[in-house]
């Protein structure tokens, strides 16, 4: 698991810790640059969340500066898709043309309308048509690229859904910032983790 916290904080759980957002190069105010994350040990951080994309008309010259930024100094991107009807045009928009070789990409595919919203307003069967898409697509990618990648899925994700998005494939899930999300996913993980033990 990943979290993505205001601030780095003591971690009894041994999360690995993700920022939300990335400077575009080097320093910026207000933007958290990669030579401050790894005096953290932070190694994770989204780019081109989908908000700061609709809030904050994030371009996509934006996110792949990010992204190279990210990439150039071992930052592994957590790269939002799900803004337009075709997350393959995205993935491919934001990849093109970056060194990739050696490289791990998370690619976070959300339904905007649901990240939004906080909770979910699609089909499972719309989500398992694009996961196969995406992964057909990053499949092939990463071959001729030479990159590693996991697929995740978020929007609206709610605690009564998880397993069935594993089962369709993804590597994992995003929850939102919903305080009520948040713990219900917290005690989520607990009782998995005692039925485990």
């Amino acid at each position: 698991m990943i979290i993505a916290p205001i601030i780095p904080n003591y971690d009894e759980y041994h999360f690995d810790i993700a920022v939300q957002n990335l400077s575009i190069k080097g320093r910026n105010v207000g933007d958290l640059s990669p030579k401050h994350l790894k005096h953290y040990n932070i190694n994770y951080a989204f780019v081109g969340h989908l908000e700061r994309q609709k809030c904050l008309n994030e371009t996509t010259r934006i996110i792949r500066s990010k992204l190279d930024n990210a990439l150039q100094k071992d930052i592994v991107p957590i790269i939002c898709v799900g803004n337009h009807e075709n997350p393959i045009f995205e993935c491919a928009t934001y990849l093109d043309g970056l060194n990739l070789q050696d490289k791990h990409i998370i690619i976070a595919y959300e339904i905007l309308s649901a990240t939004l919203k906080g909770k979910k307003d699609y089909s499972f069967t719309k989500v398992e048509e694009s996961f196969q898409d995406l992964k057909d697509y990053l499949d092939n990618s990463s071959v001729k690229l030479g990159f590693t990648y996991q697929l995740i899925f978020g929007g609206g994700v709610n605690c009564k859904d998880i397993e069935q998005i594993l089962t369709i494939g993804f590597d994992g899930i995003l929850i939102g910032d919903r305080i009520e999300s948040l713990v219900e996913t917290h005690q989520y993980l607990l009782k998995d983790t005692l039925v485990l033990m």
